[in-house]
C-alpha cells in the first residue's frame, strides 16, 4: 500500500500541469483532514489511557501522522 508521502511525490511529478495541481489541492487538503481527526484521537486516547490506567498502544496510529505531516510537507515544498 503506498503512503501519503509517496502518492504526494507522485502527484508533485505528474506532467499535466492542470490534472496536477487539482490532485496536489485535494490530496493535500485530504491529509490535513485526515491529520486534523487523528491527532484529537490521539488526544482522546491519551485521555482514556490515563484515566483508566491502561497503555493503549498507538505506534501505527503515530506512523499515519508522520506520513501525512510529510505529505503536506511535500506540498508546501512544492508551492502548492
Amino acid at each position: 500500500m503506498k503512503t501519503e508521502t509517496k502518492i504526494a511525490e507522485e502527484n508533485i511529478k505528474l506532467k499535466n500541469f492542470s490534472h496536477r495541481n487539482a490532485y496536489c489541492i485535494v490530496h493535500k487538503a485530504s491529509c490535513q483532514r485526515f491529520l486534523e481527526v487523528l491527532e484529537e484521537e490521539m488526544k482522546r486516547w491519551d485521555t482514556i489511557s490515563k484515566a483508566i490506567n491502561e497503555y493503549i498502544s498507538t505506534g501505527e496510529l503515530e506512523e499515519k501522522i508522520i506520513d501525512l505531516k510529510n505529505a503536506i510537507k511535500k506540498y508546501d515544498e512544492a508551492g502548492i
